[in-house]
């Protein structure tokens, strides 16, 4: 079992983990603070900008994806409305393609 956890703090993912235990997968939605969410007990991070399938792809090296993450919000944070971030992200998307 499991689950996909949002709009929560990085410490709430700890008390969520020491409450259910490691049998359990638990997902963090939001990929801002990948390493933090790790070490607070999350199973995994869900990348949502990594989507676009950015060029160069990052390697399996946390400073890498977060930076790039980080990258690709800078852009989806500057978008003014969801319709927007949903254009954006289509485009980068066709570009990667």
């Amino acid at each position: 079992m499991g689950a996909k956890i949002s709009k929560l703090a990085v410490g709430d993912i700890g008390r969520i983990r020491s409450s259910i235990g490691d049998g359990f997968t638990l997902w963090d939605g939001s990929s801002r603070h990948i390493e933090a969410s790790l070490a607070a007990g999350a199973s995994g991070v869900v990348a949502t900008p990594l989507s676009v399938l950015p060029e160069p792809f990052p390697r399996r090296s946390v400073e890498e994806l977060q930076a790039t993450v980080h990258r690709l919000y800078a852009e989806v944070d500057g978008a003014v409305s969801r319709e927007d971030r949903m254009d954006l992200l289509t485009s980068l998307f066709l570009q990667a393609a």
